[in-house]
């Protein structure tokens, strides 16, 4: 009777908080509420729509009272409200909430369940290898599209790349992917290169370090070496300044350099603080710099560490774990490339140096770095798909030449035609542009990977029927898009399923649609999640396409978006346990049922027999009548035009363009790949990238500083005329930074919580752990917080049974439980109430709490 008692109180208690708790399921999606009389606009912003601002405004009742109703896909998302533009708030009414690992950041947090319920029990626990899925209907052919694109950072007034991004990219990614691929054969894919990426890495950084790498032993990886006299007297200030600083000896570093490390916008610091937490000794240099405001007096040995640091965090984390090989090709004989030697990867899933560095170590990183990048080109030559000879496993396709957003180069009014409430600069239209663009990027690929791609991803999906005629112009047979645009276009009812037919002018192409929830997925939500458990939801997702004729076939694009998102990945380090989690369950598919079969856009026209892909020829296409203007971004093209900033850029835009005229008609060779910042060109459409545009406008929440890419754009405009002979008008700098700004849910006081855990009836196998809604306590992941009954950590006793845990938390509300001895992120060894969550409220300076395992009567005493 006593036990039934306890446990109609813990179902009583846990009844109670899933009440208070909103969101909630209502006709039509899950609705969000804001209380805020005072407040004069709320808008709902999360992992379900990219952070942005202005996606899913709420509506205000006059009760005071902000309300709003979306669909959700089943899962966990992060969530908070924008208020007035320049706060942010969590949702006072959900105790739930997930800390970011550098504590900045409290968002709320709610979990969709499959049967369409809000559930409060924060990422779903770990999931066990599963690899058997059921075919159910018709096979599904998997476009997968991964989007490799960057501005170009190189600065012509400098003769070098003034970002660090383009080097932490090439030297963790670009690599990795075409490495990655080879180890699954029955997997292929598509990925979309822009030439402004392809440009830095071949022509600033390979060819201009190659002369001054050397090797000592060739046979011995970990010799190779490079020239820093050498390369600093002939070739200082000709790569990136990072490079420069890692190759200078720490004490003779100048104060210009220790600025790049440590005071710049762009620093040594500059990536994600998921990334940063991996490096232990990297987060004491970085708590020193926070903890003197940005001005640190480092030592000559930690500014070598530092300087170390701002390369080497940056590679591929395979390298520290493994011999790769590496790609041999021409006169470059690169074996493989391991740094297991300099670093140590451990449990809590960190990188620990394994002893002190030195210059030797930093030169050596340098040269490591010039491995990788020379590694790039031969890898993708390596698995590039042949259509002709139907052999390889990548089909490579082509951004514009900058990534611009092509509808809006050849009539910016067309934004209104997505969103007629949006406030517009003078119309900007030069048609023959968006050639320029797509017949540069072109010439592009024909230096440097030796094709012609005949497949267009432009940003975001961003699309227009006015450039159909355009890409069929240039001889391209196929885009990609987004959802919202293809319910925007007619005849109504199309379906994400297939591929379709689109003429417009004369020009006929096809075009694919992705799902942008799939990808807002990838981006945003798995980062979270276990690699097993986002590995299998992706597969659930494109099963749920298979049309229930069997004899019927589906074919399914996917987007992603690569080159920023992967190291926000918290427990799936790099997202590589969700990349080889899906392409080992794709890659048995092939092999077994085949519900599943991933392909090329290429490969699924032309057919494949020997992979047992049949041909689906784009004359037999379904139509579309009229192709809506839009984007994958909420079905419009306001992350690039309508906002203040981003008009005075289109305005600056037109000015430079009628300056110029004919002097920026497009180099459809390839020799303007030979010295671009002579080309007029080749500078001018560099300007119109989307992503200065996407910086400028600050619809997403989590985007960088925009200032330094201001600063890179206004470059541009003013190169372009020296490029082309003429003087530049005056472009005067329009960022305010300030107006970026907004105000995120401040940390709270904390508590020193002294958690007294009794285990009455049973023993521990390995330890009880505890876990909760505080970073402290793994943000609700399960058996990671051990306790102790040691008679040490403040535990009193040892062997007593009291298991012990001192921590400093957050006031506030707490949810929290007991697992004991269970794996890391699975619920074994949970206490008998796996549907409830302990709660307390932390308060005070100190706390103890003491509870008996298994039994749901906490005892809250401040001490």
């Amino acid at each position: 009777m006593k036990r039934q008692l306890i446990f109609a109180v813990a179902m009583l208690l846990g009844c109670v908080y899933t009440g208070l708790a909103q969101p909630s399921v209502v006709p039509g999606g899950v609705r969000f509420t804001y209380n805020g009389p005072e407040a004069n606009t709320v808008a709902l912003v999360g992992d379900f729509n990219g952070w942005s601002r202005t996606a899913n405004l709420m509506n205000k009742l006059p009760s005071g009272q902000f309300n709003i109703t979306i669909s959700l896909a089943p899962g966990t998302y992060q969530y908070a409200f924008l208020v007035d533009g320049k706060e942010i708030m969590v949702d006072a009414d959900n105790p739930l909430t997930f800390e970011s690992v550098d504590g900045d950041r409290i968002n709320s947090i709610v979990t969709l369940t499959e049967d369409n319920a809000v559930s409060m029990v924060g990422y779903p626990t770990r999931r066990r290898l599963d690899d058997n899925y059921q075919k159910e209907g018709g096979t599904i052919f998997l476009n997968v599209v991964f989007k490799h694109h960057l501005p170009l950072y190189y600065s012509p007034k400098e003769d070098q790349i003034t970002a660090p991004f383009v080097r932490m990219h090439a030297t963790r990614d670009y690599f990795d992917m075409a490495d990655m691929i080879t180890r699954y054969p029955n997997i292929h894919v598509t990925a979309a290169l822009s030439p402004t990426l392809l440009w830095q890495i071949e022509e600033i950084y390979v060819k201009r370090m190659e002369p001054f790498i050397k090797n000592k032993k060739r046979n011995r990886p970990r010799d190779w070496d490079i020239d820093a006299n050498g390369f600093l007297a002939r070739m200082k200030g000709k790569t990136d300044p990072w490079i420069d600083a890692c190759l200078t000896p720490a004490e003779q570093l100048t104060e210009e350099m220790k600025a790049h490390l440590y005071k710049n916008e762009w620093n040594a610091f500059t990536m994600s603080p998921v990334r940063r937490q991996r490096f232990p000794e990297l987060m004491d240099l970085y708590e020193k710099w926070l903890d003197a405001k940005g001005n640190p007096q480092y030592t000559v040995d930690e500014l070598r560490l530092l300087k170390f640091f701002a390369i080497f965090a940056h590679f591929d984390t395979e390298f520290y774990e493994r011999d790769v090989p590496l790609i041999q090709t021409g006169t470059r004989i690169l074996r493989s490339l391991d740094l297991r030697d300099l670093v140590a990867f451990r449990s809590d899933g960190k990188y620990y140096l394994k002893r002190s560095i030195t210059e030797e170590d930093c030169r050596r990183i340098v040269s490591s770095s010039w491995q990788v990048m020379a590694s790039i080109l031969p890898a993708f030559n390596k698995v590039k798909y042949n259509r002709r000879a139907k052999i390889g496993q990548v089909e490579f396709a082509a951004t514009s030449y900058s990534d611009a957003v092509l509808p809006l180069i050849i009539n910016s009014d067309i934004a209104k035609e997505a969103d007629s409430n949006l406030k517009l600069p003078a119309k900007y239209s030069y048609p023959e542009d968006a050639v320029s663009q797509l017949e540069m990027s072109k010439a592009a690929f024909r230096k440097y990977l030796d094709m012609e791609p005949t497949g267009y991803v432009p940003p975001f999906g961003a699309i227009s029927k006015e450039v159909i005629p355009v890409l069929n112009k240039t001889g391209f047979q196929w885009f990609t898009s987004g959802e919202k645009v293809l319910a925007n276009s007619r005849p109504a009812g199309l379906k994400l399923d297939q591929a379709y037919k689109v003429t417009h002018d004369g020009g006929t192409v096809s075009g694919l649609f992705a799902s942008s929830q799939l990808t807002q997925k990838i981006v945003w939500q798995y980062r979270n999640y276990y690699a097993e458990n986002s590995a299998d939801d992706f597969i659930r997702n494109i099963l749920s396409y298979a049309p229930s004729n069997e004899n019927e076939s589906a074919f399914v694009t996917v987007v992603i978006d690569t080159d920023e998102h992967w190291m926000y990945y918290q427990r799936d380090i790099d997202g590589k346990g969700f990349l080889n989690g899906i392409f080992r369950k794709l890659n048995k598919m092939f092999d077994g049922n085949r519900a599943i079969l991933t392909v090329t856009m290429g490969e699924y026209l032309d057919g494949n027999r020997s992979r047992g892909i049949p041909p689906h020829k784009a004359d037999k296409f379904k139509d579309i009548s009229s192709l809506a203007a839009g984007s994958r971004l909420d079905g419009n093209f306001n992350t690039w035009i309508g906002n203040t900033a981003d008009n005075k850029a289109w305005e600056y835009l037109k000015t430079a363009r009628s300056n110029l005229g004919s002097a920026v008609a497009p180099d459809t060779s390839m020799m303007y790949l030979e010295d671009l910042k002579a080309s007029a060109p080749a500078m001018f459409h560099a300007t119109p990238s989307q992503d200065w545009l996407q910086r400028f406008s600050g619809n997403e929440l989590l985007e960088l500083n925009p200032k330094p890419f201001e600063q890179h754009f206004l470059d541009l405009l003013s190169t372009s005329h020296q490029a082309a002979g003429k003087t530049s008008p005056t472009f005067a700098p329009f960022i305010d930074a300030s107006a970026y700004d907004v105000a995120w849910a401040e940390p709270r006081p904390t508590t020193r919580v002294t958690f007294i855990c009794k285990l009455a009836d049973r023993e521990a196998i390995t330890a009880v752990f505890v876990t909760g809604n505080r970073k402290e306590l793994a943000n609700l992941e399960p058996n990671t917080v051990r306790m102790w009954d040691n008679a040490e950590y403040g535990d009193e006793e040892s062997g007593d049974n009291y298991w012990t845990l001192v921590v400093d938390l957050e006031q506030g509300d707490l949810i929290y439980k007991y697992t004991n001895s269970g794996g890391q992120g699975t619920w074994d060894g949970a206490e008998a109430f796996p549907d409830v969550w302990r709660r307390v409220s932390i308060e005070g300076e100190k706390m103890t709490i003491n509870d008996v395992f298994a039994r749901f009567k906490p005892a809250i005493a401040p001490n």
